[in-house]
């Protein structure tokens, strides 16, 4: 499910939903890469591939396959599974799905078939990376949000289709080798634009940021989201603080809790996320607020679907 930038208004539209003479929203292909030392020092250097043939049309279905062998070539885990839902946008996408069968020398005791997995691709033109959630690693799963795609693939075939839904194009290129530890990460600036949602005006304002090797949770800042309706009986405008941020490249997911509103008093106590893409010029913007619908995670958000016409968000990690 993915939410525009109006989070207040609750408004969903569904990435399956294909308007005609539209190509149909899909993730295909495959992709190989070793685990980042960084962020994997157990697993540092360790070769993990992904397979996935996802398609959100008529009905979502497809398969996943994931491996991951240690640097001697031997299995450390591998599992499949079905495709539940896809939701895609421009360049990205992400890919939910329950696994049903597994092979997992290392971890006997571990149980994986029928977790819950949330894959997010970015068909970047300087490669793809992937994010990854586990849910039988004891993370929470919500359905049409992923993780930043923090992994880049050294080779991959993956193409998204996003089925004309407008998303990030980011044409830049990522600089940088690989960090000996965790780099800072900062999410800063004031993008307007107007909310696919309610076609009302949007104003985000955002400041945080972890510190280099800290973990996501500590992260500190805060953010004020306002939303002009055309019935103004409807606007509304909130602030509170953000306590994790992970930066993917040129992507960024933040998560906190709404402390003040004005408009909507109800609102105050919520959590909320929101993904960010910046590539250099634009930004891309969505926003959700946690309900039944659609749980917020710690770091975990959707698909940007709204670009913004002014100002400007930079991500930096």
């Amino acid at each position: 499910m993915l939410v525009a930038v109006g989070v207040a208004a609750g408004t969903a539209t569904t990435a399956a939903a294909e308007a005609p003479g539209v190509s149909a929203v899909s993730v295909i292909g495959q992709g190989s890469g070793n685990l980042p030392g960084d962020l994997f020092p157990q697993w540092a250097g360790d070769p993990i591939d992904f397979t996935v043939n996802a398609q959100a049309s008529p009905d979502p279905s497809g398969t996943f396959e994931v491996t991951h062998r240690r640097a001697d070539g031997s299995l450390y885990t591998e599992f499949s599974g079905t495709v539940v839902s896809v939701a895609a946008a421009g360049q990205m996408a992400v890919v939910n799905g329950v696994i049903t069968a597994a092979d997992d020398p290392a971890n006997p005791g571990l149980t994986l078939v029928g977790a819950k997995v949330a894959m997010t691709f970015d068909e970047r033109p300087d490669g793809t990376r992937v994010g990854f959630v586990w849910g039988f690693a004891g993370q929470p799963v919500a359905e049409g949000q992923g993780a930043v795609p923090f992994f880049p693939l050294s080779s991959s075939s993956v193409i998204v289709k996003s089925g004309g839904r407008l998303g990030p194009t980011g044409a830049r290129t990522l600089t940088g080798g690989q960090p000996s530890q965790v780099p800072a990460r900062q999410l800063s600036g004031t993008v307007t634009g107007v909310d696919p949602a309610t076609g009302g005006y949007y104003t985000l304002t955002t400041s945080a940021a972890v510190a280099a090797g800290a973990a996501t949770t500590t992260a500190q800042g805060t953010f004020t989201y306002s939303l002009y309706q055309p019935d103004i009986a409807k606007s509304t405008s909130y602030s509170g603080t953000i306590s994790c941020l992970d930066v993917g490249g040129d992507d960024a997911v933040a998560t906190g809790q709404i402390t003040a509103s004005s408009g909507n008093a109800t609102l105050v106590g919520k959590r909320v996320a929101w993904s960010v893409y910046d590539d250099g010029t634009d930004n891309w913007v969505t926003g959700i607020l946690d309900s039944a619908a659609t749980p917020v995670h710690g770091c975990q958000g959707p698909v940007p679907v709204g670009i913004g016409t002014g100002g400007h968000i930079t991500v930096t990690g």
